[in-house]
């Protein structure tokens, strides 16, 4: 009883302490939702009506495949910069589920920022419902885009 007891006055300090600093954010039961469960909601609520249906497979193959099985069962309120980055480090280098002739188990650095941007965009929407103080994709460094050579042409 006594955890329990602590644990709600920490949630007091903590909810005073943010909304002291002007920012209104729901840590009770909504903020615990698992980001498996959110990013489905965000698919439904927030995607579906915004995106072609084709994109929105796409998104849903990243959330399925990449992001869930990382951290489909943490809560949203939970999630930090260091599990993104460490989520992002994973997939560079065992993002694929069967291996490529060429690549092996890793992931393109392209296909690390299109799972960045479907993710940035769904915690956005829960910084936006005020689910958490701050959008833990933000300021996360991304693979380099790798750009080929140019080639000069001459007329002569």
């Amino acid at each position: 009883m006594d955890h329990l007891i602590f644990k709600l006055v920490v949630e007091e300090n903590l909810m005073g302490n943010l909304l002291a600093a002007g920012m209104e954010v729901d840590l009770r039961e909504e903020s615990k939702i698992p980001l498996g469960e959110w990013l489905d909601r965000w698919l439904e609520e927030y995607a579906a009506p915004s995106v072609r249906p084709s994109t929105l497979e796409g998104y849903r193959g990243y959330i399925e495949r990449n992001i869930k099985p990382h951290l489909g069962s943490k809560p949203v309120s939970k999630i930090t910069a260091e599990d993104i980055r460490q989520l992002y480090r994973e997939l560079q280098e065992h993002g694929r589920q069967e291996e490529h002739p060429q690549y092996g188990y890793k992931l393109a650095g392209s296909t690390i920022r299109r799972i960045h941007g479907v993710l940035h965009e769904a915690l956005d929407a829960t910084a936006q419902e005020n689910l958490i103080a701050r959008n833990p994709t933000d300021g996360i460094v991304l693979p380099r885009k790798k750009t080929a050579p140019k080639q000069v042409l001459n007329d002569h």
